[in-house]
């Protein structure tokens, strides 16, 4: 499922069709679960919520939380008639709970439109400052309990969670749950705590962390994608995501605009049969939201300016960004079973006649695989369009 993963804290908060699109896919589950709560409409007692909250931020998993008000159990969208609550009544009252370390889960609240109904959604962050509990009783919370999710359903008011739950909750707040691979990856989406030095970006908070470029040895001719952006020199290099050292994965990022660009590789897509059936037509690359490429895409973004985001738009108009791999497996089979209007839209197309590349036959593989990203990019658009609500 989608949970928001791989994407920056700041663009979790604000990216309101992406919550659309995890709220309509909890939805299609018809069911609870561990990190997502279906409700008619909002708690009368604001006690009740409090606890929700709790539980759902005493959580090992690492996916944000969800209390959606306007789906019944079965996830049936209703809407809502009673009382809805404000984020910043919410706030206040967490505000005031004896809470231990005098910390607090962070929250907010949106409301989305789904088949035609208002849903409001309170999402609760994931973070690693558990367990949470109450220094004093309180409504109806004893004082050093832990209550927790335990799949789809909460700690008993006068109950205390198992001890396995607490002493992992307790390996949570100390990062002992992860692979340091999956901690360098969280730690990317937080790139102001990140400070580069020479070839190495390094965590600050944790300098065991460290992104490495190193020049690739095998200079490659520069891909097609790269002469989108005028005079731009393209050079490879060789990223590794490392650990005391140790390197743990690896990307090739090609740098633009002699070093002041740096982003991954996309992946080659193929599409349409080509002759005799043997091979694919048409070559085109992209992007998976959520993948280790696109994690480290959006850490780079993170520290451009204005000139750095221009450059990115101007890539990814040939450059194919997909919501999940299911989607990129369901629009390659829809081109491919729908070939001739792929062809007739690229046969119109006339954009980037001024690209020159290293010699004549290099020009024209150029421009053809540009002018196929430009044409699959408006079809995707028109895909997801068309496809029905639960689709999306």
């Amino acid at each position: 499922m989608i949970d928001g993963n791989g994407l920056s804290e700041s663009m979790r908060k604000n990216d309101k069709t992406l919550l659309q699109r995890i709220v309509k896919e909890l939805i299609q589950t018809h069911r609870k679960g561990e990190y997502w709560d279906f409700r008619q409409e909002w708690h009368e007692q604001l006690s009740e919520l409090l606890k929700d909250i709790i539980c759902f931020a005493n959580t090992v998993h690492d996916k944000d939380c969800y209390l959606i008000f306007g789906v019944d159990e079965q996830g049936n969208v209703t809407g809502m008639k009673k009382h809805r609550r404000k984020l910043v009544e919410i706030v206040d009252a967490l505000s005031k709970l004896p809470m231990a370390g005098d910390c607090q889960p962070e929250i907010t609240i949106d409301t989305v439109t789904i088949e035609e109904k208002e849903a409001d959604v309170l999402t609760i962050f994931d973070t690693e400052e558990t367990p949470f509990f109450l220094k004093e009783d309180r409504f109806g919370m004893l004082a050093g309990h832990i209550y927790t999710r335990c799949g789809d359903g909460n700690t008993p008011d006068l109950s205390n969670a198992r001890f396995s739950e607490i002493e992992r909750l307790w390996k949570k707040r100390f990062g002992l749950l992860k692979t340091p691979l999956d901690t360098l990856y969280d730690r990317l989406a937080m790139p102001a705590e990140w400070e580069r030095k020479n070839n190495t970006y390094y965590d600050m908070l944790k300098p065991e962390y460290q992104l490495k470029l190193v020049r690739d040895e095998d200079p490659a001719f520069p891909e097609f994608y790269t002469y989108a952006i005028v005079g731009a020199q393209a050079v490879y290099m060789n990223l590794y995501l490392r650990c005391h050292k140790t390197a743990l994965e690896k990307f090739q990022v090609v740098s633009l605009d002699n070093g002041r660009y740096l982003m991954p590789v996309p992946e080659w897509g193929y599409v349409c049969d080509g002759p005799f059936q043997i091979a694919q037509k048409y070559e085109y690359k992209f992007f998976i939201e959520g993948s280790g490429a696109y994690r480290v895409l959006q850490f780079f973004l993170a520290r451009e300016d204005e000139e750095g985001w221009a450059v990115y738009h101007r890539l990814m108009e040939v450059v194919l960004l997909y919501r999940s791999e299911k989607e990129r497996q369901r629009f390659e089979d829809y081109i491919s079973s729908h070939q001739e209007l792929l062809e007739e839209r690229y046969a119109k197309e006339q954009r980037f006649e001024d690209v020159l590349a290293a010699n004549k036959f290099d020009t024209q593989i150029c421009r053809n695989r540009l002018r196929i990203g430009l044409c699959l990019n408006e079809m995707l658009k028109e895909f997801r369009a068309a496809q029905p609500e639960d689709e999306n």
